[in-house]
């Protein structure tokens, strides 16, 4: 009596094992299936990313995928994402064939203009343009500050239009 009892009513750990290894096997094969589903999908993704130049946002909706859900795909199927900026003519900062970031190397961040803060520092152009990179036009600011001095020219430049 006392064998069908513990075969009936297992201690908590086994059954928790029980339960985690199904769990695991119908994770598994979700997982295979998807990869054959997207193998069979890999060069026409790649054409649309790499040689299109799709965004995986578009991408996703094409398939009728979430966006995390192609991330996931393509991570699976080694396909390197491209920067999170735009490149070449599509780049803000794109002059003459190449981009001009020459000018994080000519100023030190030390310290920020604003306030005393001494992480999380970048340059800052004080005319906004990114293609004027003389050294009295670039200035040291902390996140927040140039993200408040963003604001304020935007802000700006949207009553001048009203």
């Amino acid at each position: 009596m006392r064998y069908l009892k513990i075969a009936c009513n297992p201690p908590p750990h086994i059954v928790k094992s029980c339960t985690m290894k199904n769990q695991q096997a119908g994770n598994q094969k979700r997982s295979q299936k998807a990869a054959e589903t997207w193998n069979k999908r890999k060069a026409e993704i790649v054409w649309l990313y790499q040689s299109q130049m799709w965004s995986q946002a578009r991408i996703a909706e094409y398939y009728g995928v979430t966006l995390a859900g192609i991330q996931k795909a393509m991570k699976r199927l080694a396909i390197p994402s491209h920067s999170h900026g735009r490149r070449g003519t599509l780049n803000g900062r794109y002059k003459d064939g190449s981009e001009s970031t020459l000018y994080r190397l000519m100023i030190q961040k030390d310290k920020c203009a604003m306030c005393p803060a001494t992480t999380g520092l970048v340059i800052h152009h004080r005319n906004f343009d990114h293609q004027d990179n003389h050294l009295e036009n670039l200035q040291v600011l902390c996140l927040p500050c140039h993200s408040s001095l963003h604001k304020r020219e935007w802000w700006r430049r949207r009553k001048l239009q009203l």
